[in-house]
């Protein structure tokens, strides 16, 4: 039996001429009566329905599902230099500004604030975030917590980074835990990526501190 669909209804039945008019089987197979095809026709319907609106749940399922992104990072990195320069190095808006990756603009708002400009690109997309970035929790010299917040056209970023330092050896070891959120189009496009970005965010900006140990 062959089902023929135009416009997305329901139009012919194998050797019948129009459903609605209430077409009958090839004469080889014989007459059916018309509640039978009508039956038919509401059953292939009903089908042809139910699997349009699963597709199109999937699809805003799918939607929600990439519309955000959470994720974790977290390692250790040891710096050559004691604790105590570490620390004034991690509380040094210039400092930051320079070994931050993406930071093209900090400006200090009063109370460990600073006003932000971010420039961010993780796969295709790529775009400039206005927020802030704040120092939170600290515990001189061996703990700190940066928080960084901003929102552009591509979606928004909240991140939160927990700093813990321990002097061995006249070396600082740091211990980072961090954790982010990233909504909008760089979440349903760049999902995949995020993780890895982050990871490398993570290693660019203790290797830029590391840098700035010698200037």
């Amino acid at each position: 039996m062959e089902v023929v669909w135009k416009n997305g209804k329901l139009t012919t039945i194998y050797g019948s001429t129009d459903v609605g008019n209430e077409g009958a089987l090839a004469p080889s197979v014989g007459e059916v009566h018309t509640s039978a095809v009508a039956q038919l026709r509401a059953i292939v319907e009903r089908l042809h329905d139910d699997s349009r609106r699963k597709g199109e749940e999937r699809s805003r399922c799918s939607g929600r599902l990439l519309a955000e992104v959470n994720m974790k990072v977290e390692g250790t990195y040891t710096l050559p230099a004691p604790r105590q320069r570490v620390w004034e190095l991690l509380n040094d808006p210039a400092v930051l500004a320079r070994a931050t990756p993406g930071v093209k603009e900090l400006q200090p708002q009063g109370n460990d604030v600073f006003k932000a400009i971010i420039e961010l690109g993780i796969g295709p997309v790529k775009g400039t975030y206005a927020g802030q970035v704040s120092i939170a929790d600290k515990v001189a010299p061996q703990h700190m917590r940066l928080i960084v917040e901003g929102g552009g056209k591509p979606g928004t970023i909240k991140a939160s980074g927990e700093l813990r330092l321990e002097e061995q050896d006249g070396r600082t070891v740091i211990a980072y835990s961090g954790d982010a959120q990233i909504t909008g189009l760089i979440a349903s496009v760049g999902h995949r990526l995020i993780g890895g970005v982050a990871k490398q965010m993570a290693a660019e900006f203790f290797k830029a501190l590391e840098r700035e140990l010698t200037r």
